[in-house]
């Protein structure tokens, strides 16, 4: 099957999806994904389907960590990040089962408050999610994809590993 057929096949499913929880064009307005950069088609449609169905949720933006110059820094270094690093958006093999994976920072607004964050963990080929986490979102956190391992937190500091954990993944955190 070409790559068209089997998007066409993963966005159906997601329709589907939609629908069986109750969802419609007014129920459960699609969202506006142009701006999430990195991820294709077939995993900006997972990403919309969560969305749709956690509607006060969005993605995070980078004017959300006030972190230009870190997230700068990352693009320049090959090592950590290269030119196509996204401090919200993660892609690569996350589990070791040869799928391309990919992971969301999304922001819960929230009224003269510190916003909730979830970290959603979607697993490819089919891009079900995997795994949430709720984090109060500070400054400078960011995501994190190198050497295999999956990781929230500050720029240049520890932070948070989430590692695979059967079909799922748990959260590591050093508490201090």
């Amino acid at each position: 099957m070409g790559a068209m057929g089997l998007r066409y096949r993963c966005f159906t499913a997601a329709a589907v999806l939609l629908l069986l929880a109750g969802c419609n064009e007014a129920a459960c307005p699609t969202p506006d994904l142009t701006q999430v950069p990195l991820l294709d088609d077939t995993e900006k449609s997972a990403l919309g389907a969560y969305l749709a169905r956690h509607s006060d949720l969005r993605p995070a933006a980078e004017s959300d960590c006030g972190c230009d110059d870190e997230i700068a820094r990352m693009r320049a270094d090959s090592y950590d990040g290269g030119p196509g690093y996204e401090p919200f958006v993660a892609r690569g093999d996350f589990n070791g089962d040869g799928a391309e994976d990919f992971a969301a920072i999304l922001l819960e607004d929230r009224e003269g408050a510190r916003p909730e964050a979830r970290l959603v963990i979607f697993n490819g080929p089919d891009f079900a999610p995997a795994a949430e986490f709720h984090f109060p979102f500070a400054k400078y956190n960011a995501l994190f994809f190198n050497n295999g391992s999956l990781k929230v937190g500050a720029f240049y500091s520890d932070a948070c590993l989430y590692a695979p954990d059967g079909a799922t993944y748990r959260e590591e955190c050093d508490e201090e």
